[in-house]
């Protein structure tokens, strides 16, 4: 029997955008003869508590990371000499992971896997101090895209374990979609989306202001945010500013994004940087019209009509009404199934990763 810790680093919550990158992984990983145990700096919600319980599994709080950071690292030296874990799995969005991975080796954890989900920092300064002292911690990198593996591992050694979707969950259901428009009341709507924590990297302000542009000259489309962040008081307080308050939407926090996907008719993504950008794949999942931003990776690119374009509000404006005059609906399953079918093919889908990762945990070596 193999003992895996995986470590969320940035809070293990259901919609955390790491979170749901590993349990998509999770929930299909053939785990027999693995024991996969948790830990993370919040207190869980009792179905994911639940689930992973189901499996055999625990999950283990320690302090928070950016409130208590010795703390927290004293928790983990003491589970980890506790446990006698053969595999940690951390995922994070730098080379901070190395307090995690330093323990670990430390702890004679053999097998200690980083995995990088972006492809920048917002403290890069700090990334570049810890880096010798990732580098020398790990002993098998993992990144969600080859930019951000680029971007992380300077020796260029590393494997790419794409963030991997539930392709049914998200194909297009037309009852979905009559239940979201109906919720908010937009039936007779043209829907622009967007999914994702409300914070700098995901660029509100941008999609804000390209809506504005858009909405002056057609009445008839709402703007549909799904996500929370510590943004949003900022943001609404703009969009009451610009008179936008019966146009946008502030859907909140959703633990299952998938009905809001097919509710929506054009989805933006004006990310200034992703790792991957999961949400991407969804939404081309979901059969959506999808304007992104060209700073993610073209591994994000499944549908040919998709597009990519450089943050620049006129552009931007442009493609989303053009997308706008594409939409129709009968063609919507059309595109979902189409979408999957190249999902498969890309090898996206869930299962197949699922297979990589259970034997990277049966396999592993020392540095």
């Amino acid at each position: 029997m193999k003992k895996i810790l995986v470590v969320i680093t940035t809070g293990f919550v259901s919609w955390g955008g790491l979170t749901a990158a590993y349990m998509n992984y999770y929930r299909v990983l053939d785990k027999e003869n693995l024991l996969i145990d948790f830990a993370s700096m919040n207190e869980v919600e009792e179905d994911l508590k639940k689930e992973i319980g189901e499996e055999g599994g625990c999950y283990y709080q320690l302090s928070d990371k950016r409130k208590k950071p010795f703390r927290y690292l004293l928790d983990l030296n003491r589970l980890l000499g506790k446990n006698h874990y053969d595999v940690i799995h951390v995922h994070g969005n730098s080379a901070t992971m190395a307090g995690e991975l330093v323990l670990a080796r430390y702890n004679k954890v053999l097998v200690r896997i980083a995995h990088c989900h972006t492809s920048q920092v917002q403290h890069p300064i700090m990334n570049q101090l810890l880096l010798p002292f990732f580098i020398r911690s790990y002993t098998v990198g993992i990144a969600c895209s080859k930019v951000a593996g680029d971007w992380l591992y300077p020796n260029g050694t590393f494997e790419i374990f794409h963030n991997v979707i539930n392709t049914a969950k998200y194909r297009f259901n037309a009852d979905h979609r009559n239940h979201i428009r109906k919720l908010y009341k937009i039936e007779d709507k043209f829907v622009i989306g967007h999914v994702g924590k409300l914070y700098e990297a995901k660029n509100h302000r941008f999609l804000l202001e390209v809506f504005k542009e858009i909405y002056s000259k057609n009445q008839d489309v709402i703007l549909l945010l799904v996500g929370d962040g510590h943004l949003r008081e900022e943001l609404e307080e703009w969009v009451d500013r610009s008179r936008l308050n019966e146009a946008v939407i502030f859907a909140g926090m959703q633990d299952n994004a998938a009905p809001f996907y097919c509710g929506m008719d054009v989805f933006l993504f004006p990310s200034l940087y992703e790792g991957f950008g999961l949400a991407a794949v969804e939404a081309q999942c979901s059969g959506l019209l999808c304007v992104l931003s060209n700073s993610l990776t073209r591994e994000t690119k499944i549908a040919e009509d998709t597009s990519y374009i450089e943050l620049e509000k006129r552009l931007w404006v442009e493609e989303a009404t053009r997308k706008l005059c594409q939409i129709n609906q009968e063609f919507r399953s059309k595109r979902s199934n189409e979408a999957i079918h190249q999902i498969e093919v890309l090898g996206l889908s869930d299962r197949k990763e699922a297979r990589k990762l259970r034997a990277l945990y049966l396999a592993g070596e020392e540095k």
